[in-house]
């Protein structure tokens, strides 16, 4: 029974995350604006994306020490890492074909290459178990 709960719950969090992630995405100027109207300074739009950025980059990084930590037990986890770099990279590039967004480009750059290369890590372990 509790793990009905918890379930729930994170499944609930889980399309909040979503949710936000896509509010963001699409719709981030108005999302300021709503800010705006409830008071809040959003002049340093930085420290906003900053904060985000540094906290996707920790979950990034606690996955992957987890998965290494103990890989027969996480190595199921791979995917949400390849999705992870493969929605940063894919979004950068659209950023850039889309804006001319240099930054965009850059992002594409580095998390692309890893995205295939956590892919291939992910095909050789289930090659390797069998």
């Amino acid at each position: 029974m509790p793990f009905r709960v918890a379930r729930a719950i994170l499944y609930l969090l889980g399309f909040a995350f979503l949710f936000g992630g896509f509010y963001f995405l699409l719709y981030s100027q108005e999302m300021f604006l709503n800010l705006r109207g409830f008071g809040v300074d959003t002049s340093n739009e930085l420290v906003f994306w900053k904060t985000l950025t540094f906290a996707y980059m920790i979950t990034i990084s606690s996955l992957s020490f987890l998965i290494a930590y103990n890989i027969k037990a996480y190595w199921r986890a791979i995917p949400v890492l390849i999705l992870a770099k493969l929605s940063s990279s894919l979004t950068g590039f659209a950023f850039y074909i889309t804006s001319g967004v240099d930054l965009g480009a850059v992002i594409f750059a580095v998390d692309f290459p890893l995205a295939l290369l956590l892919i291939a890590i992910y095909f050789w372990i289930l090659k390797v178990r069998g």
